[in-house]
């Protein structure tokens, strides 16, 4: 019975030794990193591995490389809420009631805008057509524009 439980705490320990070992080498390559140096056909070149047998090593430092150090956040209050000054009550008018023909004309107008958008048209042009739909359709939701 404990037979497979040694196994099983031999095989944890082993995968364990073996994930600090990839660490401490994971850890190494990003601190330095050797370079060997050497000269092929007159030109110099540089490879990660040994290209000769006097190849120069370079050992480069590359912990301070290549970092990005976030800038510090600005943590913005929200502005003291100011009370609005009291307004004063001016009478107003009843809203008026848009007569019925006002409303179909507005229905028509947009219906007129639906056609032409299903035709087909140009960027600048369908930002036209839809600046002119969306006033016409903000006039026709209106509550004052409602049938009453």
């Amino acid at each position: 019975m404990s037979g497979w439980r040694d196994r099983a705490a031999g095989y944890l320990g082993a995968a364990i030794g073996l994930a600090l070992v990839c660490g401490l080498f994971v850890v190494m390559a990003l601190v330095s990193v050797r370079v060997f140096e050497c000269v092929r056909g007159g030109q110099r070149v540089f490879s990660d591995h040994s290209c000769a047998p006097d190849a120069d090593v370079r050992d480069i430092d590359v912990a301070g490389m290549n970092t990005y150090v976030a800038p510090p956040v600005r943590i913005v209050e929200p502005a003291a809420l100011v009370p609005e000054p009291p307004t004063r009550a001016r009478p107003s008018a009843p809203p008026r009631k848009a007569s019925a023909t006002e409303r179909d004309s507005l229905q028509r107008a947009i219906d007129r805008l639906n056609a032409r958008m299903r035709a087909g048209y140009s960027s600048a042009e369908g930002e036209w057509l839809r600046a002119q739909w969306k006033k016409l359709d903000d006039r026709y939701r209106d509550p004052r524009c409602l049938r009453g």
